[in-house]
């Protein structure tokens, strides 16, 4: 049986993911021929997200190299436009519909692609497939067919580019409406703090990912606890960011720790993205576009 151990403190989880010595556990074995035609299986062979080494190393490049091409204050302004004319239950999702449009998919095709963005986000970590997975062989089929035609490769990162700009923006843009009473950045921004110090708050307290997994290469010991060869090292994310030893007031909704001088004593930015041996390399492009969506939604 596999020893499974949670880590919920901060120096604990940027421990982890600091120390090449925990990769992350390879994704279920496909059916016989899943993996070789656009399926959730093939896209997860191919992803960056769940890979390692070499591998994980050349993937990364060339998911840094898509996004090479547009700059995120040019992201911010398109998807500002776009969700001006988008409905409440449409703005969550104007960061991949930006994203799709500049990744290549032509215009008239971006609210199917937005549709298969979708079904496939719902299922890409393992785990959470059940019942979703047929949605999502066939939305990752239709984005593979929309976006350019590339190797596999590079296909694979396109599409994955898309479904985690859905996991780190939709709830993202959700949980500062909500918060904010419907008017997003302008009231927040009206008390005295920045978007950017609006979303990092609203990261913390609601990670894309709650929970990261890691598998133990050798023994090792986090926070003092020894972590035999093999185990299942579960990175609560949440709990992290909630860290008492780290922020002040943890549970509360405070953006000044990130405007100006406002912040705590050595309080760091949240680990929502990561952090050491693999941040997220599309973090400033979600950002971007989240702030593009409020400031419209503000107006």
């Amino acid at each position: 049986m596999t020893t499974t151990i949670r880590v919920e403190r901060h120096a604990g989880v940027r421990a982890v993911l600091s120390d090449p010595g925990f990769v992350v556990p390879a994704p279920p074995e496909a059916p016989d021929g899943a993996a070789s035609t656009p399926s959730l299986a093939w896209l997860r062979r191919r992803a960056t997200r769940f890979s390692n080494g070499d591998e994980h190393r050349r993937r990364r490049a060339l998911a840094s190299a898509l996004l090479s091409g547009p700059a995120p204050s040019e992201l911010r302004k398109q998807a500002e436009g776009r969700a001006r004319s988008a409905g409440p239950d449409q703005a969550p999702y104007v960061p991949v519909a930006v994203l799709s449009a500049a990744l290549g998919v032509p215009e008239g095709d971006v609210p199917g692609a937005v549709a298969a963005v979708r079904d496939v986000a719902s299922a890409y970590f393992p785990g959470t497939e059940e019942g979703r997975v047929e949605r999502a062989d066939a939305g990752v089929r239709t984005l593979v067919r929309l976006l350019p035609d590339t190797a596999p490769e590079e296909a694979a990162q396109r599409v994955c580019l898309l479904v985690q700009t859905c996991d780190a923006t939709a709830g993202l843009i959700r949980t500062v409406l909500d918060r904010e009473g419907g008017e997003g950045v302008g009231r927040a921004e009206q008390g005295g703090h920045d978007a950017w110090a609006l979303l990092t708050e609203a990261l913390r307290l609601s990670p894309p990912a709650p929970v990261l997994k890691r598998t133990a290469v050798g023994a090792a010991h986090v926070g003092g606890v020894p972590v035999p060869e093999g185990a299942l090292v579960l990175l609560d994310l949440a709990a992290a960011n909630r860290d008492p030893d780290v922020y002040a007031a943890p549970d509360r909704f405070a953006p000044e720790r990130y405007s100006g001088d406002g912040g705590g004593p050595g309080e760091p930015p949240p680990l929502s993205f990561g952090a050491g041996e693999r941040p997220c390399p599309g973090s400033d492009h979600a950002l971007a576009m989240a702030m593009g969506v409020l400031h419209a939604r503000s107006r």
